[in-house]
């Protein structure tokens, strides 16, 4: 604890050192230069991606699930991304969507200031669905206004993602045989 009379020299050299804004920016919100710098950051961010995490495991049979993350923009802004799962047809050459409400999951990740939040989900598909991938759109809404959306193809190289199985496993597609 600080003695009493040295408090306000520390309180006048936080203030000039700019310690004092967090607080400010949070009563005024940010301004449009700071929501423009925030989204140019988050739209080029390497914390921003998409992975398939669990690909058929032993224990979840047809089972492949699908994990993203997304960076906060530094002001308190509602987080959400939206999965869907995706198949390849091979007579077109191309991945599709699957249809049906079960191959899509809207996750709700609250609302953040800071930091990095991760979402996923697990879809379970019948035996033989060929090889899939998943598709996330991101989304950061402040104030009922959407500020950004940003999709994103699952790829590998992601040993952070949460709940992998086996832990580390990180692929752009999995194979339902």
């Amino acid at each position: 604890m600080l003695p009493a009379k040295v408090l306000p020299t520390v309180a006048a050299l936080l203030l000039g050192l700019g310690v004092g804004a967090g607080p400010a920016l949070a009563a005024s919100g940010p301004s449009p230069a700071q929501i423009r710098a925030a989204i140019a950051q988050a739209k080029q961010s390497r914390d921003l991606w998409a992975t398939v995490n669990v690909c058929v495991p032993r224990r979840k049979p047809h089972t492949v699930g699908v994990r993203a993350q997304m960076p906060a923009l530094g002001f308190p802004t509602l987080l959400s991304m939206q999965i869907q799962i995706e198949y390849w047809n091979k007579a077109r050459q191309r991945f599709e969507r699957i249809p049906g409400a079960g191959s899509a999951k809207r996750l709700h990740l609250g609302s953040v200031t800071a930091g990095l939040e991760q979402g996923g989900y697990d879809f379970v598909f019948p035996a033989h669905a060929g090889l899939l991938r998943g598709t996330v759109t991101f989304r950061w809404q402040r104030a009922g206004r959407l500020l950004l959306t940003l999709s994103r193809h699952t790829s590998g190289g992601h040993p952070h993602a949460d709940q992998a199985i086996p832990a580390r496993y990180s692929e752009a597609t999995c194979r339902v045989s």
